[in-house]
């Protein structure tokens, strides 16, 4: 009896191991069971939560098309949940009258080509109690229906949270606020990056980064009441549209608890809110607030009462700064004097601005047209676009581009005057010079040939240019010209010296002599015989490593 059972337990043995050891990838399918192996799509399950019992930790579960009614948890699992679209007709999860999550992640995961949907709390809620956890959604829709959030994320104790999303969309669409109705909701030790995607909260914050949680924006739209809200936190944007429909479109406050001082750098983009555009305050010296943006524009449409594009503000022992370099502040429409494109308010709030335009300013702000800002009406289209006679058009900061640079519409360096130079504009857009339609000639007048009309047409002055140390460029006209070179000292121009010379009709040069090594501008403008002046054409260049 020994001898014939010792053959049929080593059969056992050799098939146990074998079904300990399936690790998928697991499928899931309509029309599937839960009592199959589930290990290929003839044989899936018929429930996601039946994959997930069956599969371990760090495994892929497909699910195909349809809508799944149920709650997914996977528990202490970290799992890659992949669908068969996130479009109509592809994968939902839908948790409407289910459970309180379509998704309940207390280690994070992986979700891609898949929609989620819930009304009665996060829709994807999202934990770590270890560090080095990841939720990563590729192609997915998240819509939260009711009071709460479609990411709820917030790790506890030792954990940590880095959060991917990708070509998604994220949607708070309820109409209450009695709850937390954020698009994405994040706290704590997380680092969040957006690209490519869109999030939308209809009563509240579109995205909410409190307690030192990180957030990066990039090629994506933001849009809720207040756009991004940073309580203590850090955000990066980069060419993304950031939109606060009832309130502010971008808004960092630090209160010191905890004790982060909130950073803020906003690049090539555009903030449109209804109150302000870009608010910042500082309550607390263990807090102080510091934004930087480059290359943008920023506006605020509020109608009446009081308003600013820019605002920042110390309203305790805390320090708040605004620097602007090549962006743009409006208040539209800008004619209420209780508004400020630019405005500091509080002991420790400051703005700074270079290269940038703006027409009112107050408080710890610089002046309207002061060093190199442009102090004029921006003229922008209905879309914030800059139109072609905008004083805008060619006037931002050519050397503080950053290597491979390209603006909100496309690339970034672009002749948009049409004087036959490439040089940024100011603002978060980039016009390109678009040639005027001929005007047909109406030919000679009837009567008497009227005398000739005094000469007021400018001469023209066209691509001016320094290379080497040597202006070049050409007149339509002889004319008297006058040369200023300014050196750059910090975010400042001072004068080195006044060149005049007879310019001759075509091409002329001046080589600038004695220069060291540092950053130059030249501001050349020509005028006729008749006194007409051209307009003042500037050339930055760098001489040496200065």
């Amino acid at each position: 009896m020994i001898l014939r059972a010792v053959p049929v337990l080593a059969a056992v043995l050799l098939v146990l191991p074998a079904a300990a050891q399936a690790a998928g990838p697991w499928f899931v399918a309509k029309g599937g069971s839960n009592a199959n192996t589930c290990l290929d799509a003839a044989h899936a399950c018929l429930t996601i939560n039946g994959a997930v019992g069956k599969a371990s930790n760090g495994n892929t579960i497909n699910i195909g098309a349809g809508t799944f009614k149920e709650v997914v948890a996977p528990g202490s699992k970290v799992l890659a949940f992949v669908g068969a679209g996130s479009g109509a007709g592809g994968t939902i999860v839908d948790a409407v009258g289910v459970g309180s999550h379509a998704f309940s992640l207390p280690q994070a995961g992986t979700l891609s080509h898949l929609r989620a949907v819930c009304e009665s709390g996060a829709t994807l809620d999202v934990g770590a109690t270890v560090g080095g956890r990841a939720l990563v959604l590729n192609d997915v829709v998240v819509n939260a229906t009711g009071l709460q959030s479609p990411i709820d994320a917030l790790p506890t104790g030792a954990g940590s949270l880095q959060i991917t999303v990708s070509d998604s969309m994220l949607r708070q669409s309820g109409a209450s606020d009695a709850g937390s109705p954020q698009g994405a909701e994040l706290g704590g030790n997380i680092t969040a990056t957006f690209t490519r995607s869109t999030v939308t909260a209809t009563v509240d914050d579109a995205i909410r980064a409190r307690d030192g949680a990180h957030v990066s924006v990039t090629d994506s739209t933001v849009a809720g009441t207040t756009g991004i809200r940073s309580l203590d936190g850090t955000v990066t944007i980069l060419r993304s549209t950031i939109v606060g429909n009832a309130d502010r479109a971008l808004s960092i406050i630090g209160d010191g608890s905890p004790s982060i001082s909130p950073a803020v750098s906003i690049d090539d983009s555009l903030l449109v809110g209804l109150n302000v555009g870009l608010g910042a305050d500082s309550s607390t010296s263990s807090s102080d607030a510091v934004v930087i943006a480059r290359n943008s524009t920023i506006v605020t449409t509020k109608t009446a009462g009081e308003g600013a594009a820019v605002f920042a503000t110390a309203s305790g022992t805390g320090h708040t700064t605004i620097t602007l370099d090549g962006t743009i502040a409006h208040v539209v429409p800008a004619a209420d004097g209780a508004r400020s494109d630019l405005s500091a308010s509080g002991t420790g709030a400051k703005v700074n601005a270079a290269f940038s335009g703006f027409v009112t300013s107050s408080g710890s702000s610089p002046l309207p047209g002061s060093g190199t800002n442009v102090g004029n009406e921006p003229l922008l289209e209905a879309d914030y676009t800059l139109r072609q006679d905008s004083p805008y058009v060619d006037h931002g900061d050519t050397i503080g581009l950053k290597p491979g640079e390209t603006a909100l519409n496309g690339p970034r360096v672009l002749d948009g005057d049409g004087d036959g130079t490439a040089t940024v504009d100011i603002g978060a857009f980039e016009h390109a010079y678009v040639t005027p339609p001929p005007v047909a000639d109406p030919g000679p007048p009837p009567g008497p040939v009227p005398a000739p009309a005094a000469d007021t047409v400018a001469p023209a002055l066209s691509k001016v240019s320094v290379k080497k140390s040597r202006l070049t460029f050409r007149l339509s006209e002889k004319a008297k010209v006058t040369v200023k070179l300014q050196r750059r000292k910090g975010s400042k121009w001072s004068l080195v010296r006044t060149l005049k010379l007879t310019g001759k009709t075509g091409a002329n040069s001046l080589k600038l002599k004695n220069l060291k090594a540092a950053r130059f501008r030249v501001l050349v403008v020509a005028t006729d015989g008749s006194g007409n002046r051209s307009k003042t054409v500037t050339r930055a260049f760098r001489v040496g490593r200065g």
